[in-house]
């Protein structure tokens, strides 16, 4: 059965975006980018993620799309294990 975001999932979501860049899943093992300006964001994954954590990603784009957001990529990080990975890499990446 597909997800379909009730209004306190979609107001959860909302809130947990505001102000925030960069907005860390750790116990789904992603990491999403957000362009608020446009509208738009990029999942981080974890390798290897699960068939749980996948279905939970997949819940939170639904809830963004559900938002007016677009998702603009999707990639998985060769390597790592957790969240705080992806981040420092994602931080070394805007540093160059």
């Amino acid at each position: 059965m597909e997800y379909i975001p009730d209004q306190a999932d979609l107001e959860w979501t909302f809130n947990a975006i505001q102000g925030k860049n960069t907005w860390a899943a750790p116990s789904i093992g992603c990491v999403l980018k957000i362009d608020h300006l446009n509208k738009e964001f990029v999942i981080f994954m974890k390798e290897e993620p699960t068939e749980l954590e996948t279905h939970n990603v997949e819940r939170i784009v639904n809830n963004l799309t559900h938002l007016g957001f677009t998702e603009r990529g999707s990639f998985t990080m060769g390597g790592m294990t957790h969240v705080d990975q992806i981040i420092a890499a994602l931080e070394s990446i805007d540093n160059q």
